[in-house]
């Protein structure tokens, strides 16, 4: 675009006429370059008052700044620390190209009417400290903008304006083309978030510019969701997601001395992983120890992109605890259907527990969630998706990884275990000898406290970030149960699906009473202490033998005589065989339990 006024309005001054030269021979929008150099040329701030002086100063970008600037995305989600400079950057750039090209209609939503007042504040600075020169060339020869009371600032000479209002308000949102739009601190939006935003995108022109950014929130609101989606699907997302830690920020240091050993495990890490220095280390132990919570410290400077969103009530698992599991995910296979994720392929040398949670597959309702998990406690796949049970049934009896299969049987789970039952699969047993985990309030505390050993262990190894980030936001609520932070406003669940067949993964895997738990995979079986001609097989003496099979099944040792009644179950009519079971049945279960492979009863009530 070009200027209608050319350089003379703007006084001769090289800057600007460098910069009007650029836009007449791109005739698009200013590229990084361009905005910068107006931005540190013409832009004054108030610098923040610690007790130093208030006078205006020149703008000059920082690193996260600068990094910003540099972004080639016209829609952004910015997950920042607190006062890195990101409101700045974006009011500045917003004020660069209402200055520059005509007709510009930003619009910038805050989340308080005071939040809103300051914003727009650093517009006027922009503005009222500009040269004589430059507010002619906006506004012509008075050289003042027409400001409303409804905090919105227009150029008069090229028709660029704009507004700050707040999200309750809405105004601006409908009967408005707008050019950009500024969402700061959306996270604190409250229920009316997801309409707000859809408001203001069908008033946005195609190609429009849209930002969003926030420090975090409480996990449930739109705000949370949306960043989780944009994370999990980048190539996707409606949004570009950049997230600015407190370390990025060159102000957060403080006097070395205060930096100093023993450095806690927080601290190693930040040393290891990101670099933190003495001086930083200085900064966060003094700002830290303002806050009575640390979590809110946590929300207000985070750490990483999830767990800042801090969860509301009491967290379940120490998030220490499961930061230390999760060490980021390596690269991830992820076949034509939708929701699985492979971390490490299937060996057919290992045996895996698959942790399922089934649902009834409906679009729009609970997902069905399987994790996967090798006996060692390393995560290697996992499946979030909508899956109708008969799918979910044929898809398990096809899975690479063999194992025990811990499957929740309330509700839907009973369908599923009706399709699995003879076929092969390794259905893991509940304490009433059902195939099965039935799960209510006692039996999730007691697979609670035996997941909380296994983290406790460092027994667990996860490779999943939608395992972790539910995980990190399972809490109490006020009576005591234990599930995902609900948002009520914006009717949005912050699913606990994964967590749920994490669970089940578990209560097979870890022993909680101090000991190490007995491989599932091992099987318990009867033989006879000497082998002797007998008339009578019930006269012989059996003891306990042990014995733990390879990849290629169950088998029994080969001197045992484990020999099932013949004829049918007297409760289901269930045919069974004399001598060895049915290989089509799960050994481990018939060996361990006695029980019929077809309807669960004893089999001495077989006829």
């Amino acid at each position: 675009m070009s200027n209608p006024r050319g350089s003379k309005a703007a006084g001769g001054n090289p800057v600007l006429d460098t910069i009007f030269q650029k836009l007449q021979e791109s005739k698009t929008a200013p590229d990084a370059t361009t905005l910068r150099q107006y931005m540190e040329r013409y832009l004054m701030i108030i610098p923040k008052g610690q007790g130093g002086s208030r006078r205006p100063i020149k703008l000059r970008l920082n690193a996260i700044q600068d990094q910003l600037n540099r972004m080639p995305y016209d829609r952004l989600y910015i997950l920042k620390a607190r006062q890195v400079g990101s409101s700045t950057y974006q009011t500045a750039r917003l004020f660069a190209k209402a200055a520059l090209i005509p007709g510009t209609n930003a619009l910038i939503l805050a989340h308080t009417d005071g939040s809103a007042r300051t914003l727009f504040r650093m517009i006027q600075t922009y503005f009222n400290q500009l040269p004589t020169y430059e507010k002619r060339r906006l506004n012509g020869a008075a050289g003042e903008p027409f400001i409303s009371n409804m905090r919105e600032i227009v150029f008069a000479a090229n028709g660029s304006r704009i507004a700050c209002q707040t999200a309750g308000s809405k105004a601006g949102a409908r009967g408005s083309t707008l050019t950009d739009i500024l969402l700061s601190e959306v996270a604190f939006y409250g229920e009316w978030a997801g309409d707000v935003v859809a408001s203001l995108e069908g008033a946005l022109v195609p190609g429009g510019s849209v930002v969003l950014e926030t420090t975090p929130e409480p996990a449930g609101t739109w705000a949370y969701e949306m960043w989780r989606r944009c994370l999990e699907d980048t190539d996707h997302a409606p949004y570009h997601p950049i997230f600015f830690p407190w370390w990025e920020s060159e102000e957060y240091t403080e006097d070395p001395a205060g930096g100093n050993e023993p450095y806690s495990t927080e601290e190693w890490n930040g040393i290891q992983q990101h670099g933190w220095t003495k001086e930083q280390i200085a900064w966060r132990r003094k700002r830290r120890a303002q806050f009575a919570d640390p979590r809110l410290f946590d929300q207000e400077y985070p750490n990483d992109p999830l767990s800042a969103w801090v969860s509301r009530g009491r967290t379940v698992f120490p998030m220490e605890h499961v930061t230390t599991a999760y060490g980021g995910s390596p690269p991830v296979t992820v076949d034509n259907q939708s929701g699985y994720r492979q971390y490490v392929p299937p060996d057919p040398f290992q045996n895996y527990v698959i942790g399922v949670d089934p649902a009834e597959g409906v679009q729009g309702g609970d997902y069905t969630a399987i994790q996967i998990f090798s006996e060692s406690g390393e995560q290697c796949a996992e499946r979030l998706d909508y899956i109708p049970i008969h799918q979910l049934a044929e898809w398990l009896l096809q899975l690479p990884y063999h194992g025990v299969v811990a499957i929740e049987r309330n509700n839907h789970g009973h369908a599923l275990i009706e399709l699995l039952i003879g076929r092969g699969l390794k259905l893991e047993l509940d304490k009433d000898n059902r195939f099965g985990l039935l799960a209510n309030r006692q039996s999730k505390a007691r697979w609670i406290s035996r997941a909380m050993h296994g983290f406790h262990q460092r027994q667990f190894r996860l490779r999943s970030y939608r395992l972790y980030q539910q995980l990190v936001q399972y809490v109490y609520d006020d009576q005591g149960r234990a599930g995902g932070p609900e948002k009520g406003g914006d009717k949005v669940l912050a699913h606990d699906d994964a967590v749920s067949a994490f669970l089940l993964v578990a209560q097979t895997l870890v022993d909680d009473r101090g000991g190490v738990k007995e491989s599932p995979f091992t099987v318990h079986v009867t033989t006879p202490k000497k082998r002797r001609p007998s008339t009578d097989a019930q006269a012989e003496s059996f003891f306990t033998a042990t014995y733990t099979p390879d990849s290629e099944g169950l088998y029994l040792p080969p001197d045992t005589d484990f020999r099932l009644p013949a004829g049918v179950c007297s409760t289901c009519y269930q045919p069974l065989v004399r001598g060895r079971p049915n290989t089509a049945y799960s050994l481990t279960h018939l060996l361990t339990h006695a029980i019929c492979p077809a309807c669960g009863q004893p089999l001495d009530s077989a006829g």
